[in-house]
């Protein structure tokens, strides 16, 4: 009998010890996996970081502590991330410790994004960008990552630009899209009048703003762009002389040609920036941008989009209840947040209009000052 429990013993002892094994296998494969599957996602995560990005950015877009910190004396400091166990390359990203922004991303073998000289830092990938879009500070999306984008928008959408936000500590980014837009060339170059001048060469249709966020590629709110004219249409320029399109960014054009640093030519320009980013509401960040539609020589619908920090979400930032305002936005500001102007309709049957407007911080939002 007792020979019997010794084996019975044995056997319970020996399947406690396979199970045991069994459940250390199971827990390490699964932690094994785990890690796999972060190691992917960091790779996928450190594709959309871009070289200029502060160490606040890299960390909202990675979601993951580095793995390990290695500083080169004063100079640089290097985050390694968790990569896939087949992957040679772990992903990692070299900041310059100076100015605390990404001067080198590497995120597997397949790419590398750096900026050659550390003492000209910017916020974006040169040679990654069309060359007339460096002058409106966009930074755009990868192009491969736009199909997910365009999972979540209308079947007829389609992507005119997209620009991150690189001055806001969560990771955003502002997209701007038609639906079904109609592509409207000029007959000639030589065929501007005024209401050409903000048009151009152009895209026509129903246009939408909308804020994404980087870290999971999903739409946060998006915006619909009636007109000034009550009207859900609008028309971007995709080709549009150049020197025509930086005035009404740059209200103080006459500025570029004194110092000879204008951007623009009087050539037509392809692919103009859009979401051309300013600071407006004199907040000190690039976080918004301006809308311009010419409809007369005298006459210009204006508006300001931007991203609010407050709310999370991109907005019309009105003036006086209303998202569009004339003239306002293409000129000149007297100090931040505030503007001081005259607008001469005598001559065209008006008199002379003259407009004080300062930025309510509260209320996200333009006054008028009588």
């Amino acid at each position: 009998m007792k020979k019997q429990n010794i084996s019975k013993l044995k056997i319970v002892a020996v399947l406690v010890s396979v199970v045991l094994l069994g459940l250390l296998f199971v827990i390490y494969f699964a932690s094994d996996l785990a890690r796999e599957v972060e190691g992917r996602k960091n790779v996928e995560r450190c594709r959309l970081l871009k070289v200029g990005m502060t160490r606040s950015q890299v960390r909202g877009i990675m979601k993951a502590t580095p793995m390990s910190m290695h500083a080169e004396e004063n100079i640089t400091e290097t985050w390694y991330f968790e990569g896939p166990h087949a992957a040679s390359t772990a992903p990692h990203v070299i900041f310059d410790k100076q100015t605390g922004k990404a001067i080198k991303i590497i995120c597997d073998d397949s790419g590398i994004q750096v900026l050659e000289k550390k003492d000209d830092i910017k916020s974006k990938s040169e040679e990654s960008i069309p060359e007339g879009k460096k002058y409106g500070n966009v930074t755009p999306i990868k192009k491969e990552l736009e199909n997910e984008i365009l999972k979540q928008l209308n079947k007829s959408a389609f992507i005119v630009e997209t620009n991150i936000l690189t001055q806001t500590p969560k990771a955003r980014a502002l997209v701007a899209w038609m639906i079904d837009p109609e592509k409207v060339p000029l007959m000639t170059e030589n065929a501007y009048t005024c209401p050409e001048y903000s048009r151009g060469n152009h895209y026509s249709g129903p246009l939408r703003i909308s804020l994404l966020d980087l870290t999971t590629l999903k739409i946060i709110n998006t915006l619909d762009v009636i007109n000034g004219r009550g009207k859900d249409k609008f028309d971007l320029p995709y080709r549009i002389k150049g020197n025509n399109w930086e005035n009404y960014h740059n209200p103080d054009l006459s500025a570029w040609y004194k110092i000879s640093k204008k951007p623009f030519t009087e050539e037509e320009w392809d692919n103009p920036p859009i979401m051309w980013l300013k600071d407006y509401n004199g907040d000190g960040k690039l976080l918004e941008f301006g809308l311009f539609d010419q409809i007369a020589c005298m006459g210009i619908y204006t508006c300001c989009i931007g991203y609010s920090e407050k709310q999370d979400n991109v907005i019309f930032y009105k003036v006086d209840d209303k998202d569009w305002a004339d003239y306002l936005f293409r000129e000149k500001q007297k100090r931040p947040g505030e503007w001081e102007f005259e607008v001469d309709y005598r001559g065209r049957g008006g008199g002379l209009a003259k407009t004080k407007v300062k930025y309510n911080k509260e209320k996200e939002c333009f006054e008028t000052v009588k």
